[in-house]
């Protein structure tokens, strides 16, 4: 059976005694994963702040 060897791209480099990785393919679609995902957490954000802000203003006169 062939033993698995991890190639230098794929190890954590030492830097100041915190681990960081170095950029593969496999960081880049993640990274575009995280920037959509808070896209679209923004996007509900603002969906939901709209929405409370129709139903402030229909209750309002009530209110008043």
């Amino acid at each position: 059976m062939e033993e698995d060897v991890m190639d230098e791209t794929d190890s954590d480099v030492k830097d100041n005694g915190r681990s960081s990785y170095r950029m593969t393919d496999e960081t880049i679609p993640m990274q575009k994963l995280l920037e959509q995902f808070e896209k679209a957490r923004l996007q509900e954000r603002h969906l939901r702040k709209k929405e409370l802000m129709k139903l402030v203003e229909t209750m309002l006169p009530i209110a008043v």
